[in-house]
This record gives structure tokens, C-alpha cells and sequence, in this order.
């Protein structure tokens, strides 16, 4: 059976499944559909937590020099280094396998003194509840993950108690392979399933339901929620990220929001590429050495601190551009004060101003920033220019930069500018960068560089500014954008 088939089946199940309860898809539901894949129904009836295990499992490694063996609640006995199961802030690769509940200790105890053998770094864990994913092998070191992928497949005993693990997965065998750094994979996969079923649900559409469908869904949702400012917001306000927000906070260092998008982005990203069904060992494995490097991972965590910023940056360009519009900030401010008390008739829909702000701010938080503005002096009037164009000064500052100082300077002009920074961008014939540090808030700057990327999205593999640099190449080419005349 192909992967998608088995996608498609899944969907199925849990359509099938839920139609006697008339509601809506639950993120919990979908996440006992994965948990319980490949189980029997007999296997499914009789699940219970098994409190003998640990006392079976635990024997074979009282002494063990490099494993640490402990139960933490009800349900997961861990294995690792140094006593603990904070994994936070620390991203493993993932190994999963399915074992039938009754050969959870003799399995067990191959890979783990195989593992303890080998002196792998590792935080491991099992499950005394009958699972799909009843045993997750964490390992730090790549070649470690090749190691025990080998092991695990070659070892006939682990074979035979075996079964499939959910679809998902990129999969070498009967081991499955991710990685999700401070979320749940499998919680992120209920996510998406969840959104795609309920979708279809809406539009009385569950009988059309499949994997292809799936797949087109999370690429069209990963857009929409983490590559648009409104759509980050949006999801910022999910049950999902609210709950992980609040887990993670006490133990992450720095913005933990643009941390945890961050994270979101690339958990997604890997679930889209896993439901293609495409399995290759090497290509996850180069997946996870890239996940891993700092500078990447600064640029991905830049680009979301300035999303959410994003509110803020709004009312920015917005006063900005009522200032030019109506040349008196009380005007401006009473607009806001508008705004506040539930009256959006208030802002402007120039430029889609009143929409973004539907869509994005809610009335307190204009409160929480208004007094700022209240402090503004109307000479500034003379900095905003009130028929001035951001997309044409963009695309002319881009096409400027990139004839005078090339591909590399521009793109690195790009990846500065959605921080706020155009101090990359040539001034030009016409001021662009003193224009830019004047009139173009980093909203500004995002928007139009999402304007010009259109239907691409932002690569783990080119940054936001290389594809950028390109595009305006390929425009100025064409002759379909070029400099704006």
C-alpha cells in the first residue's frame, strides 16, 4: 500500500468514526486516531497502563554506567544520560518504533543496550499504554541515528514484535524518523489533520477527503499562518500555540514567541514534506544537520520577531500615512481613539488599513500604543510625503541597489530591511534609503516584499532576501515590473 493510501485510509477512519457525533473534528480525537494506528481492535479494547513494566524493565539497567532508567506519571518510563527528561531548548532527531505490548521489554532492552553499549547521548522514552509510538529514541548525534536505525531493523526480534508506525513518518524500515525540538510532533500532525477535516466538513466535503487533498492543504496553511503577518497572528491565538507558549515560557531564553514559531514553521514544513511519502534515510538526515545551524536558525527567528512585532509596526504605517493624508495628528489620534471604542468606520481603507486592522489588532491593543502618537509633534508632517507609492520606492530601491552593488548586496539589503534596517540599500537617484528610514516601517518593508514574491514562500533552503534579489532580476528582465516608471 502506498503512502498516500494509507493517509487516505486514515482520513477515512476517523471520518467514519466521528459521524455519529455530528461535531466538529477535536485535535484530541484526531490525536487517538495516530496514537492507536496499526493496533488491532483487539489490541485497541484491552490498552491499559501497565504498571508491571518498569519493575520488568528496570533490572537490566540499575547499574548501567550511561543510562539512567526512571518512570516520570503514569504512562512513560525514560531513558538517559543523566536523570532528567527536560529535553527543552535541545533538538534531537526522533526515532520511532511500534512494538506490540507484549514484546516491550525484550525490545527494549536490545535497543537500549545497544544504545547504553555505544555511550549514545540520548533521552529516550516508552510507554506502558499500547501505542503507535510507544517507544521515541532521541539521539543528538547523527551517526548514532544511522547506528540504531541498522540495529533496530537487522535485529529479528525486534522484527517480529513490530508493526507499522503511523504514515507520517519518513520511515527506513519499521523505524519512522522525525524531529520537533520543543513541540510534539504528533500533536502537530493532529493540528493540521484536524484543520484539513473540519475544513471539508464545512463545505459538506468529508467524502472527498485524501492525502493529495491533505498535502495541498498544509502547504496553503503553513502560507497563510506562518509566512503573513495577519495569518501569524491568527495562529498565534490558536489553543495549540497558547498551550505551548505557556509550557515553554519558564524555560526558554529569549523571544520565546518568535522561538516557537520558529518552531512551528519547520515542524510543519517537515509533516508537508513526510506526507509526500517520499522515504530517503539521507535526505532526513541532511534535513536535521540543517535545522541545526545557528546562523539559519537566527534568520528564521529574526524574521518571526519582526511578525510579531507586526501590531505594533501597523499602527506605525498607519499614522504615518493618516498624518500625510489628513496634516493634523488629532485628527489622527481621533481616528484611533475610534478605532478603541468599536467604531473601525475610523480607519481609513487606503491601503487596506481598516481590514489589517480587523484582521490584526483588537481595540486594546491600539489603546496600549496610543499615547505614544499623543506625543508627536506635527512638524513631522514634512518627513511624510502624501502621495508617496512604498511598492514603486521598494521596487526602485532593489533594482538600484542590485545594478549598482549586485545579487549578494541586494539580497543582503533585503534580509537587513525586514528588521527595520535599509542601511544596505543604495540612496540612489532619488534618497531611497534616507526615504525608506523615514516612511517604511518593517511592516511596510515585509509587505512589499510579499508583494513581490507572490505566490513563492519563504525556503528553508533561500532566504527571504535571495529570492527577492531574484525575482527583481527576473522582473527587470521580463519587463513585467522592473523600476517603476
Amino acid at each position: 500500500m502506498s503512502r498516500f493510501d494509507e493517509i487516505t485510509n486514515l482520513l477515512k477512519y476517523a471520518i467514519a468514526a466521528n459521524q455519529s457525533s455530528n461535531q466538529p473534528f477535536d485535535e484530541k480525537y484526531i490525536y487517538n486516531v495516530l496514537e492507536v494506528y496499526g493496533l488491532t481492535n483487539s489490541e485497541i479494547v484491552n490498552r491499559n497502563y501497565d504498571q508491571t513494566v518498569f519493575s520488568k524493565v528496570y533490572p537490566q539497567f540499575a547499574n548501567d554506567p550511561n543510562l539512567k532508567v526512571f518512570q516520570e506519571g503514569r504512562c512513560f518510563i525514560y531513558f538517559n544520560n543523566n536523570g532528567t527528561n527536560v529535553t527543552r531548548d535541545t533538538k534531537y532527531m526522533k526515532l520511532y518504533v511500534s512494538i506490540k505490548h507484549d514484546g516491550l521489554q525484550v525490545c527494549s532492552n536490545e535497543i537500549f543496550n545497544y544504545i547504553s553499549n555505544n555511550k549514545m547521548e540520548t533521552n529516550s522514552k516508552i510507554s506502558i499504554l499500547d501505542r503507535s509510538d510507544d517507544v521515541v529514541i532521541r539521539l543528538r548525534n547523527p551517526e548514532d541515528a544511522m547506528r540504531v536505525i541498522n540495529f533496530i531493523n537487522s535485529n529479528q526480534t525486534i522484527k517480529n514484535y513490530s508493526r507499522t508506525t503511523n504514515p507520517f513518518l519518513n520511515r527506513d524500515g519499521i523505524v519512522g524518523m522525525a524531529f520537533d525540538e520543543n513541540l510534539s510532533y504528533n500533536s502537530c500532525v493532529s493540528h493540521l489533520v484536524t484543520a484539513y477535516l473540519n475544513e471539508l466538513r464545512n463545505y459538506n466535503s468529508l467524502s472527498i477527503a485524501s492525502a493529495e487533498g491533505l498535502l495541498r492543504f498544509i502547504d496553503d496553511y503553513i502560507k497563510n499562518n506562518l509566512r503573513e503577518p495577519i495569518g501569524v497572528n491568527k495562529f498565534m491565538n490558536t489553543e495549540l500555540f497558547q498551550r505551548n507558549l505557556k509550557r515553554l515560557s519558564p524555560y526558554i531564553q529569549g523571544d520565546i514567541r518568535a522561538k516557537l514559531l520558529a518552531n512551528f514553521n519547520e515542524t510543519f514544513s517537515l509533516i508537508y514534506e513526510n506526507t509526500k511519502g517520499i522515504d530517503n534515510i539521507n535526505s532526513y538526515i541532511e534535513k536535521y544537520n540543517y535545522s541545526i545551524q545557528p546562523e539559519r536558525n537566527k534568520k528564521i527567528e529574526d524574521y518571526y520577531t519582526t511578525q510579531v512585532n507586526a501590531k505594533e509596526e501597523l499602527v506605525d504605517s498607519y499614522v504615518k500615512y493618516a498624518l500625510g493624508k489628513y496634516k493634523n495628528i488629532n485628527v489622527v489620534i481621533n481616528c484611533l481613539e475610534k478605532y478603541i471604542n468599536g467604531d473601525a468606520l475610523g480607519i481609513t481603507r487606503d491601503q487596506d488599513f481598516r481590514e489589517k486592522f480587523q484582521q490584526l489588532i483588537k481595540p486594546n491593543d491600539v489603546a496600549n500604543l496610543i499615547n505614544k502618537y499623543r506625543k508627536m509633534d506635527s512638524y513631522v508632517l514634512s518627513m511624510v510625503p502624501p502621495d508617496y507609492d512604498l511598492y514603486d520606492m521598494f521596487i526602485n530601491a532593489c533594482t538600484e541597489t542590485k545594478e549598482k552593488y549586485g545579487n549578494a548586496q541586494l539580497a543582503a539589503a533585503i534580509n537587513e530591511g525586514i528588521m527595520g534596517n535599509y542601511s544596505k540599500f543604495t540612496n540612489g537617484t532619488r534618497g531611497y534609503r534616507d526615504f525608506m528610514k523615514k516612511n517604511m516601517s518593517a511592516l511596510d518593508f515585509n509587505s512589499c516584499a510579499n508583494r513581490l514574491l507572490g505566490d513563492n514562500t519563504l525556503s528553508l533552503d533561500m532566504t527571504l532576501g535571495e529570492q527577492c534579489a531574484a525575482l527583481i532580476g527576473f522582473q527587470s528582465a521580463s519587463g513585467d515590473t522592473g523600476r517603476a516608471r
